[in-house]
């Protein structure tokens, strides 16, 4: 079966195809291209509602037996070079032909049922294109953005022009909160993480749960870890992946910030964060695990996108010295930091003043690309950091946004 600009092609009519691909095993079985799949297409670029299940592919590719298929690949075509040439002067080719067919033989084995997966950018035909070619598309035909998906063959991100998180950057990020840079499997891996104080959570209540443990670090303010459950997870699956992770944390006190609509349903006892802070403070078996969770945003008001614009610009520029410097744990929080770089800015006018909002269409893609590419996280990350203190500290605290008439790029979104 053969696909070509696969990037356009939705999921449910790949998986409906699939089921056509198969045929006589016992006539054509002996070959490695039975059953097989090709696929050919353009870097996708998700956020702009194009497909990329192909790269699930990725994963069944054994690198070191493509590596040796190739080797073999190169020898057997050596063998029949040295007998088209032993041919010419009638040569005796037996022993020859013994051990190109034995090639034949062992390379047909090692190649079926194998996946090769490349991502291949233009430069691998610039003899063909030629360097002109590549230098026009970057100097004028196509902005960096477009230049590195569709040339260099990168997966987009988001324009920064384009972002509702615009000032943040690789300053706001850290590599070495762990050994070796290697995920941490418990709180006891966290080089930063100071154990002997309580811990900051922020949590978004969508279809995704998600979940950032923070914690204050001087003039710092430190994203140390994030937690996600998708459907049919709930609290409770939550509760234990952060149970399990700090269970060595010493001071066993969790601040939690969330949206005000997790204190709906309140009074009947059915909120969701007395559910979330339950499942915390009793484990699946009913015992208590020793924590103390505490709400934090029982009357917490209204959060506008315009005063989280304001004030994620003022947090992450350090230009306000009565807020915290931001640093995210980029090994431990890398579903966090994709959310914050792939959260789209979009307009729209309150009378002649343009308001600059989080675009948040990402959250009803499929649930398995919710943790990298919605922007749950971004929300979980806006609890934690807008707390009542913080929020109180930025400029300009009155009911307009102070995002500006302008942003570059933005008016492309709305066709403004």
């Amino acid at each position: 079966m053969f696909f070509d600009e696969s990037k356009y092609a939705p999921d449910n009519k790949v998986n409906r195809a699939m089921p056509v691909l198969r045929g006589d095993a016992i006539r054509y079985g002996c070959s490695h291209y039975f059953l097989g799949v090709t696929i050919t297409t353009d870097m996708p670029d998700v956020l702009e509602g194009e497909y990329d299940w192909y790269f699930r592919y990725v994963c069944l590719v054994d690198p070191q037996r493509i590596l040796r298929i190739a080797q073999a690949a190169a020898e057997l075509n050596s063998l029949r070079i040295r007998l088209v040439k032993a041919g010419r002067t009638r040569t005796d080719c037996g022993a020859l032909k013994k051990k190109i067919a034995w090639y034949e033989a062992g390379l047909l084995k090692m190649r079926k049922g194998q996946t090769y997966f490349i991502n291949a950018s233009s430069f691998t035909n610039i003899d063909i294109l030629t360097p002109e070619y590549v230098r026009r598309l970057l100097d004028g035909a196509l902005e960096l953005h477009d230049f590195l998906k569709s040339v260099v063959g990168m997966r987009p991100g988001l324009r920064r022009d384009t972002r509702f998180y615009i000032a943040f950057g690789e300053r706001h990020k850290y590599t070495d909160g762990t050994r070796y840079g290697e995920p941490a499997e418990s709180c006891l891996d966290l080089r930063f993480l100071r154990r002997g104080e309580p811990i900051d959570g922020g949590v978004d209540f969508g279809n995704q749960l998600s979940l950032i443990v923070g914690q204050q670090d001087g003039p710092l303010y430190r994203l140390h870890k994030n937690f996600y459950e998708l459907p049919p997870g709930w609290f409770r699956q939550l509760a234990d992946q952060f149970l399990a992770f700090f269970l060595n944390h010493e001071e066993k006190e969790l601040n939690l910030y969330y949206d005000r609509a997790g204190n709906n349903f309140e009074k009947q006892k059915e909120d969701y964060a007395r559910k979330l802070k339950q499942a915390i403070e009793i484990d699946g078996d009913g015992n208590r695990t020793g924590w103390i969770v505490n709400l934090m945003s029982r009357k917490q008001s209204n959060i506008r996108q315009d005063e989280e614009y304001d004030f994620m610009q003022e947090l992450m520029t350090g230009d306000n010295d009565a807020l915290p410097t931001l640093l995210i744990d980029a090994v431990n929080c890398r579903e966090t930091i994709s959310s914050i770089e792939k959260a789209p800015a979009g307009i729209r006018y309150k009378g002649q003043q343009k308001i600059i909002y989080k675009v948040k269409k990402s959250e009803k893609l499929e649930p398995k690309k919710l943790p990298m590419l919605s922007t749950n996280f971004s929300d979980a990350f806006k609890y934690l950091m807008m707390r009542g203190a913080w929020r109180r500290a930025i400029r300009g605290k009155s009911g307009r946004s102070r995002s500006g008439p302008y942003m570059p790029g933005l008016d492309d979104l709305t066709g403004g």
